[in-house]
């Protein structure tokens, strides 16, 4: 599928939990949701007044949390498209934000250089973190919601207990590299690290040691998302790249298992489907390009790629 709409860069994508939705996130401040088991566009979530950068759903799909440079936080109602909360309290942007998978809450890193946890119920922010001494730029809760991870441009990764907030773990790296993107894995026991020297690192953070490296792509000046691929009993990791590329390797082999074709522009907002087999896409994009989000799944023959686009207007 090849889904149009946005008229600025596509920053963020997300499936819901359910699968049945994505999720994409734009420059041109708004966030789109596409019906995948239809193949259809579902909705324009249209509210904020500054581009979006992440996005996070609720653990049962009914809900979806945007995060802006406008430094608010918008809680929406998927079935219709209204605004049920919209959560101020940063005072720079909002670069990223998780929801948890067992609760209402809700986490947000800003380029305020903290982070904050809200109830998503009543908008009311219940913790604010003076987590690093430079721009957030990944938060991300683990399995049960039990921890969260945070990292930033001041190379550090940190690992809080959600119930009393205290820092648990701080990774430092040998060279404190700007960090792009963190990811609990599946399990909860190890990290996904990317940072802005063009690789991956798996961490063993409960021995802040880490584990395996992953190269071929490249992430030197934007941040580029990656995430774990989960299909059954396999798991590999996935990232985008600056260089138009989407990588994905091997966990155990570190070996690249697949690299998709080349876009125009970086690929900075990528995500997995949670259920089969499928990677969706986003693109920067210049004025005179149209921004898209790409999805890809298995090749079938005789099939070509079906273009859903979003009514004008929006």
């Amino acid at each position: 599928m090849v889904l149009q709409g946005h008229t600025g860069s596509i920053s963020c994508v997300k499936f819901s939990p359910s699968g049945r939705f994505l999720a994409t996130g734009s420059a041109d401040n708004t966030a789109m949701l596409w019906d995948i088991d239809r193949g259809i566009f579902y909705r324009s979530l249209c509210g904020h007044t500054a581009g979006i950068s992440a996005l996070a759903w609720s653990h049962d799909s009914t809900r979806l949390c945007t995060a802006s440079d406008d430094c608010t936080l918008i809680v929406w109602d998927v079935e219709s498209g209204e605004t049920l909360m919209t959560l101020m309290g940063h005072t720079g942007f909002v670069f990223t934000v998780d929801f948890s998978p067992v609760d209402d809450t809700v986490i947000s890193g800003s380029f305020d250089n903290t982070v904050k946890m809200w109830n998503s119920n009543n908008g009311k922010c219940f913790r604010s973190t003076n987590a690093h001494s430079d721009p957030v730029t990944s938060v991300c809760f683990n399995k049960d919601g039990s921890l969260y991870t945070t990292a930033s441009f001041d190379g550090l990764c940190r690992v809080w207990d959600t119930q009393s907030g205290h820092c648990l773990k701080t990774i430092v790296q040998e060279e404190n590299v700007p960090i792009a993107c963190v990811k609990f894995s599946p399990n909860g026991k190890y990290l996904l690290i990317s940072t802005l020297d063009n690789t991956l690192r798996l961490w063993n953070y409960a021995q802040s040691k880490p584990l395996k490296s992953y190269r071929g792509h490249k992430t030197e000046n934007y941040c580029v998302n990656s995430t774990f691929a989960i299909h059954g009993s396999q798991c590999g990791i996935l990232s985008g790249s600056e260089d138009g590329h989407i990588l994905l390797w091997d966990l155990q082999k570190k070996s690249v298992l697949q690299k998709l074709p080349k876009q125009t522009f970086p690929v900075l907002a990528i995500d997995s489907h949670p259920n089969s087999i499928m990677v969706a896409a986003g693109t920067l994009a210049n004025e005179d390009e149209t921004p898209s989000c790409c999805i890809y799944g298995p090749v079938q023959k005789n099939t070509r790629p079906v273009l859903i686009s979003a009514p004008t207007g929006f």
